[in-house]
């Protein structure tokens, strides 16, 4: 005589209700960057170049940085856009 038995081990499917979010340490001069941001979204890398004392290309660097981060990010064209801190700033 043989006996089949039919069960049903089945694993739950779950899908995480919310997405960690990614945390980054800000930087001294990161946490300036984005200060001088906010005070103006319009401003120019040149312009933070010369507010902070740091040549155009230490600018560069850190905002590519920061946009690989979600830290800011650029809205609209390079000419006729601003930019956006996308993080809560702790004065």
């Amino acid at each position: 005589m043989e006996v089949i038995i039919y069960g049903s081990k089945t694993t739950p499917k779950t899908t995480p209700k919310t997405t960690p979010k990614t945390s980054y340490q800000i930087t001294d001069l990161e946490k300036k960057i984005l200060i001088k941001i906010k005070e103006n979204s319009k401003i120019t890398r040149k312009e933070l170049a010369d507010e902070l004392d740091l040549s155009l290309n230490t600018i560069k660097e850190y905002i590519s940085k920061m946009k690989k981060k979600n830290l800011l990010a650029r809205v609209g064209s390079s000419r006729n856009g601003y930019w956006k801190v996308e993080v809560e700033l702790d004065d």
